[in-house]
């Protein structure tokens, strides 16, 4: 499957990626996500480097539990180092940790939603501007 974007996002946070990506989809804005796209029969690791390298951006969802994760920390690093837009959507209200606000504050990251909780709606309409499409009321 091609895809625009790669949701990054723990198991606690499922939920919510797969609402993003219902709506994403719904303007022709193709997701990834582990838990769909994984292939089970290639290490976990290549299939995330092979989405994020395929991918135009990445869409942190934040939350304490992202706060903590390893695993999404790798995934923000490989984005950075492979010069992908990273666009940080907060859930909930958290402070970043240090780590997270390094990458999120180089000229990659557009802080759109960065700074206040965003509603989906507007997280998909910046998506739209990223990946050329044109967002269409539903």
């Amino acid at each position: 499957m091609n895809h625009d974007i790669y949701i990054c996002y723990t198991e606690q946070d499922k939920a919510i990626a797969e609402e993003i990506c219902q709506a994403m989809e719904q303007q022709e804005i193709f997701c990834w996500l582990n838990s769909r796209n994984i292939d089970f029969n290639k290490p976990f690791a290549r299939s995330v480097i092979k989405a994020i390298n395929d991918c135009k951006c990445v869409i942190v969802i934040m939350s304490a539990y992202a706060n903590e994760s390893s695993q999404v920390e790798y995934e923000i690093d490989l984005a950075y180092k492979n010069k992908k837009i990273i666009v940080p959507f907060l859930i909930e209200n958290i402070t970043t940790n240090p780590i997270f606000k390094y990458y999120f504050s180089t000229n990659i990251l557009d802080n759109s939603c960065s700074n206040s909780l965003c509603n989906i709606n507007d997280l998909v309409k910046y998506v739209c501007s990223i990946t050329g499409k044109i967002y269409q009321d539903n």
